[in-house]
């Protein structure tokens, strides 16, 4: 181990640990706990930088690797933070029972160990690193040992914490990490010491769940709605990613058609919803008018837009041709090109039965 001189990064974070009357550790309380997330740039490749994250050791195996999984280490590797290089932050007798106990971490195998590098007296000859006898954070209440013999304490021998605290008396805090043993490949995730905890992986930012549907355009020609005509579109988006969404119409009249029997439905995508282009409607019901178009989600959430179907404009001395259907008997389809697929069913068909006869949706 490389010892350098002292930074003031170091000595900041050594306030936050302080010897207190009886032998005891105070470490922050969870009023100044922080979360830090620790990027690339902040992990040197070595000892040579012992201050801060760092990895390294006498035969080390693949570099670690940062992405937003977390840390991937190939043992025989290590990742630790270093203090003081000097002499560490010294810790009074019986302190170590609160260092120990304020160490933990996270990881896809839980296959690293904890490890804590310290001066047995404050000197370099009695350096030593203690971690659990065994892997994962189950193991750092069980027995610990040590990497080179101190006073007290010999390698190959297991040790409860209390006999470590025993055997250590005064010390040196100069690290804390975890390591990753030969053959051992493990993505480190968190660290947490104290009251801070150190992320490796990047955030998990939850989607925002802001449903909207929106139908344009929000008025169009009673000849542009049907077939043959411009069409409109629906744009869904906001609800959960992989939910399955019901869909309906509502027609001038207050009838609904489209998904009274609960079959209409469309997995959302990875926006949390689906469009479709070059819809239309027919029918003999179809007419002059506002046609809702709701969309519902697995926990009964629904959200609606709306469009208005007005008639043509009559040129001057031409002749009149009615537009509104002669029976309103029927209410209309839904149709549309290949993105009405989308919209009305996974199986690229569905035919749904409505209240009135002759209703159906279909693409």
């Amino acid at each position: 181990m490389k010892l350098k001189t002292s930074s003031r990064r170091a000595a900041a974070l050594a306030t936050g640990l302080a010897v207190v009357a009886g032998s005891t550790l105070l470490i922050a309380g969870p009023a100044s706990a922080a979360e830090i997330q620790v990027t690339a740039d902040q992990i040197a490749p070595d000892e040579t930088n012992y201050t801060g994250w760092h990895e390294g050791v006498a035969a080390p195996g693949a570099p670690a690797v940062l992405s937003d999984a977390g840390l991937t280490m190939t043992g025989d590797s290590q990742i630790i933070y270093g203090f003081n290089e000097d002499a560490g932050v010294p810790i009074q007798a019986g302190g170590f029972t609160t260092v120990a106990g304020g160490l933990t971490y996270t990881s896809v195998e839980d296959d690293l160990y904890a490890q804590i590098p310290v001066f047995a007296d404050g000197t370099d000859a009695t350096f030593t690193t203690l971690r659990p006898a065994l892997p994962g954070v189950e193991n750092l209440g069980g027995d610990w040992v040590v990497s080179q013999a101190v006073p007290g304490l010999d390698v190959d021998t297991n040790y409860t914490v209390a006999e470590v605290d025993a055997a250590l008396g005064d010390f040196n805090l100069l690290a804390f990490g975890v390591f990753a043993n030969a053959g051992t490949v493990d993505t480190l995730q968190t660290i947490t010491f104290g009251a801070d905890t150190y992320n490796f992986a990047a955030p998990v930012v939850a989607p925002v769940f802001n449903p909207l549907v929106v139908v344009d355009p929000d008025t169009i020609y009673f000849s542009d709605v049907r077939p043959g005509g411009a069409g409109f579109s629906v744009t869904v988006t906001g609800f959960n990613p992989g939910d399955t969404l019901s869909f309906a119409v509502t027609d001038p009249n207050g009838e609904i058609f489209g998904s009274v029997d609960g079959a209409n439905t469309v997995i959302a995508d990875e926006t949390g919803g689906f469009a479709a282009a070059g819809l239309t409607l027919q029918g003999e019901g179809i007419q002059v008018g506002t046609y809702t178009f709701t969309v519902t989600d697995s926990a009964g959430i629904a959200r609606a837009d709306s469009i208005a179907v007005i008639a043509d404009p009559v040129a001057a001395g031409a002749p009149v041709v009615p537009t509104l259907a002669d029976t309103g008997s029927d209410s209309g389809v839904l149709v549309g090109g290949a993105a009405a697929l989308l919209l009305l069913g996974a199986a690229g068909m569905l035919v749904a039965a409505a209240r009135r006869k002759g209703a159906q949706v279909t693409a």
